[in-house]
């Protein structure tokens, strides 16, 4: 068995369904962290696929069409993706983009694929949870959720409803030196091939997206440009971060959000990384972390 690089209490089981004997691949089911490094969820996936000699596939259901998404939304979110297939390619492991809604499009590749288990994205969203909930129900092999959004596994930090901050607050600073560490990165995998590439425009020429609301400008999507934004903002902002991330007329905020959004950098990694900046940057550092 490969080394464990995701802590397993980052992982739950959302059903009870037994592995299958003669399983053909494993297979990740990405929904909110749509990146391929820095991902506890894919790496977890990837630590079962090498137990047991098995190909790796990483499958994302796109709905043509989201509450509130725009083009602009799509643009983003589809730029990335095909970062992530790119990356995913070279690390032989195969995605697939399957097309409609995922509660239905995701049993019915477990259905054909025969998996040894399928991992899911952590979201406590209503939409997501009902996604999970239907795929749970709907596929006869184990699937595992992996919280690998939050620095602390949300089931972790709290199995109540908080009222504050300051409830919170102290039972996540007990669990964070467990938790926040280095992340590890995404093997070349041994079995199986990357199969076919998307045709990323005939996905975009399939959208019913409201396409008047032009890309955003001034953000690129993807993480590879996610993580040249947190070096920057490490270098170049954290420093005077305390004072000047409230002020509107200073350019001090981390500009990360579109990236945290979706899914395109790890907020385990930007705080990790800011760590390393405590001596020289103090209390902009721990206000950065705080936040």
């Amino acid at each position: 068995m490969p080394v464990t690089l995701v802590n397993p209490r980052r992982a739950r089981r959302l059903n009870a369904a037994e592995r299958p004997p003669h399983a053909q691949c494993v297979i990740y089911w990405m929904s909110r962290e749509q990146r391929a490094q820095d991902n506890p969820a894919l790496l977890y996936a990837q630590e079962w696929a090498l137990k047991l000699d098995l190909p790796l596939h990483v499958v994302f259901a796109l709905t043509p069409t989201f509450p509130g998404a725009t083009g602009r939304h799509y643009d983003f979110m589809l730029t990335g993706l095909a970062e992530v297939e790119q990356t995913l390619r070279r690390h032989n492991i195969a995605f697939y983009l399957l097309d409609g809604d995922p509660a239905a499009e995701v049993p019915r590749l477990v259905h054909t694929a025969t998996p040894a288990l399928v991992v899911s994205d952590f979201s406590p969203l209503r939409v997501g949870r009902a996604w999970r909930e239907t795929v749970a129900q709907g596929i006869s092999v184990p699937l595992v959720e992996v919280d690998a959004h939050n620095i602390v596994p949300a089931w972790l930090a709290s199995d109540k409803e908080e009222h504050g901050a300051y409830t919170l607050r102290p039972k996540i600073h007990r669990l964070l030196p467990e938790y926040l560490t280095d992340l590890p990165p995404l093997q070349p995998h041994p079995h199986g091939h990357p199969g076919a590439a998307t045709d990323w425009a005939a996905v975009r020429a399939g959208l019913r997206a409201d396409t008047s609301v032009a890309p955003a400008a001034g953000f690129t999507p993807g993480e590879t440009a996610a993580r040249a934004a947190l070096d920057t903002f490490l270098r170049e902002r954290l420093a005077a971060y305390a004072h000047n991330r409230n002020n509107p007329a200073i350019a001090g905020q981390s500009d990360l959000s579109p990236y945290f959004h979706f899914g395109h950098l790890a907020p385990q990694r930007a705080a990790w990384e800011a760590t390393r900046y405590r001596a020289e940057a103090g209390e902009n550092a721990d206000a950065f972390l705080e936040e």
